[in-house]
């Protein structure tokens, strides 16, 4: 085995090691147990394999834009009867398709017969009665997206922002940034959410109406 791959293995181990002190305590204070997390990103494959729970949603490991993402989410029944089509995109290296008008990428998936076995597997795991939402915000949110996210079906719903933007919020992720153990969803309240969601939906709180959000919150099964 090449140096370089030992060395990037041993890594692995020592950050998995290096995070089982929050996985434990994640596990030991998570009461919900089932439920489906819809996530713009790879947060959601993340926070399963943190939680140490089965992926009980198909959008693990993907990326969709704001748009897109705030779509799918807003007629989800719908979509998801949608098939995949995968097509080629200058530029992109992991396989990318349409669903409906909607893009998804897939940047960890090895191959398109890889994302699509996962997706439709993972698919018909979706507990439509226990959905959670967490739209990440890198900084590029408008107005109108954060409306349509304020206005999903999905009751237990919860805005999470990377870095600081147009609207404001706290940058949850800047007390983690550079650390070798921690993750940027330790530094905000992710246990507290799936447990109680309706604790996040008020004006003030974390998640709550854009206009009043006072600290937007920042953020991990086969």
């Amino acid at each position: 085995m090449p140096l370089k791959s030992k060395i990037r293995g041993l890594y692995r181990r020592l950050g998995e090691l290096r995070r089982l002190p929050y996985r434990l305590r994640y596990r030991r204070q998570l009461r919900a147990k089932d439920f489906t997390l819809l996530t713009n990103n790879c947060l959601g494959g993340l926070l399963y394999h943190e939680l140490g729970l089965p992926f009980l949603s198909p959008l693990i490991n993907i990326y969709m834009n704001n748009g897109d993402f705030l779509r799918l989410c807003g007629d989800l029944e719908r979509y998801m009867a949608e098939p995949l089509a995968f097509f080629r995109r200058p530029g992109t290296d992991c396989p990318v398709a349409k669903l409906g008008e909607l893009t998804i990428k897939f940047p960890h998936e090895p191959s398109e017969a890889s994302a699509r076995a996962n997706w439709e597997r993972r698919r018909a795991r979706i507990r439509y009665d226990n959905l959670y939402v967490i739209f990440l915000d890198i900084g590029n949110a408008t107005a109108e997206e954060l409306a349509a996210f304020d206005a999903l079906p999905q009751k237990n719903r919860l805005y999470v922002r990377h870095a600081a933007g147009e609207h404001g919020g706290r940058d949850w992720f800047e007390a983690v940034r550079g650390s070798l153990s921690r993750r940027g969803y330790d530094a905000f309240p992710l246990i507290a959410f799936l447990n109680d969601p309706a604790a996040f939906a008020a004006p003030g709180a974390v998640g709550g109406p854009p206009g009043d959000r006072a600290a937007a919150g920042q953020l991990s099964g086969d």
